[in-house]
């Protein structure tokens, strides 16, 4: 039988936040499975969407050959520390865990360290001088990864996320899983051919749900059927700053040339239909009072504070707009500030006491739930997930309803909310520290969603940061 041996390393660099990505970070669980080594891999993937889960449920006729598996939230630079002690991980398993026929590997794809910038080439390099040049390698990919020349040259094939809100992880596993199958059955490696775009493109234009994103994805998946192709497109993380940031489209099979050439060339077309409406807080207030209907639920998306991006998750400028302008049955989710909730756990249900809570607020709250803040997500991008946000505290101020985590999430599944006793839809006006993922679980409740430009570290608008590396035109 044949053996194939699957490792794992994910994290989204956002260069231009302040807090490093240390050990700890990836060693710590949280709504992913904290430092997974050998046969617990079975136990911490057994389901959930996950590509790794994916790609258990779908390989068969072999023996798995689990190695080391890490996760670390978006933050900024990864320690020295932490990546070398990861990759030797992978690397020692790799060297003892016997003959072995193939190699999956679940990435992120914008991985950069403090002392070098690709995270995943390095990784892909240093196997290779392991393994040699013709072991098949498989990669799965973040739809927000920034491909390599480095990482698609030393990977046999690549396949990436297709939705954003993330959907599809475990769905791309058993998509990476297909694709190796082949490998195992022929020394032929596919063709392959790889394009980039020459401009980045915001991470709010990047949902599936919506245009230009979702005709490209129809494109690339009637382009992959009519050229018997296997096709991704990465629309990139566009706040890593490296020389290799960008958009890009991948190909595999006999025809990948061209049918990257057809889609890269569509994909230009839509430049102008990536540009993206920001409000600012008082902008983004008016607009409520404006539109609001009675009885519906209106979202701001506190884009630049989305921990999944390297926000902090913890800034409190939309919040104090909304009391500036008397708003009231609204909701601010989640607010991460461990030490608030210490303080929070001292006190009784209904008490009113004086808080410091995130970068900029203080007042007397009125504390209304307390929990351990474990549960299970439920909604399309974390269903089935073992979430773990530590202690939590459910905050009332001025009839803002206040969710506040030991551990930062980026508020993207309705579960968080029912774990405080709350519904989702019985707010006028959700705040939610998130890009896109909130989507698939938040939008059919929404009369509308506006994307809010309030002070955080997963900048928006991508002309306003400092690049020194990426010198590719902003929309």
């Amino acid at each position: 039988m044949k053996r194939v041996a699957m490792a794992g390393l994910h994290h989204e660099t956002n260069t231009f936040a302040k807090a490093p990505t240390t050990l700890n970070d990836f060693i710590t669980a949280d709504h992913w499975p904290g430092l997974t080594r050998g046969d617990a891999f079975f136990t911490a993937f057994a389901q959930g969407n996950m590509p790794s889960s994916g790609f258990i449920q779908a390989i068969q006729g072999v023996e798995l050959v689990p190695l080391t598996w890490a996760n670390a939230q978006p933050s900024g630079y990864v320690t020295r520390e932490a990546y070398e002690t990861l990759v030797n991980y992978i690397l020692d398993d790799l060297q003892h865990c016997g003959e072995i026929d193939a190699l999956y590997l679940d990435l992120h794809g914008a991985m950069v360290c403090e002392h070098l910038d690709d995270g995943e080439g390095e990784l892909l390099q240093r196997i290779r001088n392991q393994v040699g040049p013709t072991l098949p390698i498989v990669v799965s990919h973040d739809l927000h990864a920034n491909v390599s020349e480095r990482t698609f040259l030393l990977s046999d094939i690549t396949v990436s996320y297709r939705t954003y809100p993330h959907v599809d992880m475990a769905l791309t596993g058993k998509r990476a899983a297909k694709a190796l199958l082949p490998l195992l059955a022929t020394d032929k490696k596919p063709a392959k051919a790889l394009q980039r775009l020459p401009f980045l493109i915001p991470l709010t234009a990047q949902c599936t749900l919506t245009m230009p994103c979702l005709d490209i994805y129809t494109q690339l998946a009637q382009l992959e059927s009519s050229h018997d192709v296997l096709l991704s497109f990465n629309p990139c993380f566009p706040t890593s700053d490296t020389a290799y940031t960008s958009p890009t489209v991948l190909g595999y099979g006999a025809d990948a040339t061209l049918a990257v050439q057809q889609l890269t060339h569509f994909i230009e077309q839509q430049q102008a239909n990536f540009a993206t409406q920001l409000y600012s807080e008082q902008q983004a207030v008016d607009y409520f009072k404006a539109q609001h209907q009675l009885g519906n639920t209106f979202i701001f998306a506190d884009t630049q504070d989305n921990s999944g991006c390297g926000g902090t998750a913890n800034t409190m400028g939309i919040f104090n707009c909304l009391l500036a302008n008397n708003i009231q049955n609204a909701a601010v989710a989640i607010i991460c500030d461990p030490q608030a909730v210490v303080i929070a756990a001292q006190h009784n249900i209904e008490d009113c006491f004086e808080l410091t809570l995130g970068d900029a607020f203080t007042g007397r709250v009125t504390l209304k739930r307390l929990t351990d803040g474990q549960f299970v997500g439920t909604g399309d991008f974390y269903k089935d997930f073992h979430i773990n946000l530590g202690p939590m505290a459910l905050l009332e101020y001025r009839g803002i309803s206040l969710l506040v985590s030991s551990k930062k999430m980026q508020a993207a599944d309705q579960a968080v909310f029912r774990h405080l006793g709350l519904e989702a839809n019985a707010f006028d006006l959700l705040v939610l520290k998130s890009s896109v993922h909130f989507r698939a679980d938040f939008s059919a409740l929404a009369q509308e969603i506006i994307i809010v430009e309030s002070p955080g570290e997963n900048v928006a608008d991508l002309n306003k940061l400092t690049y020194t590396k990426c010198l590719l035109k902003k929309m």
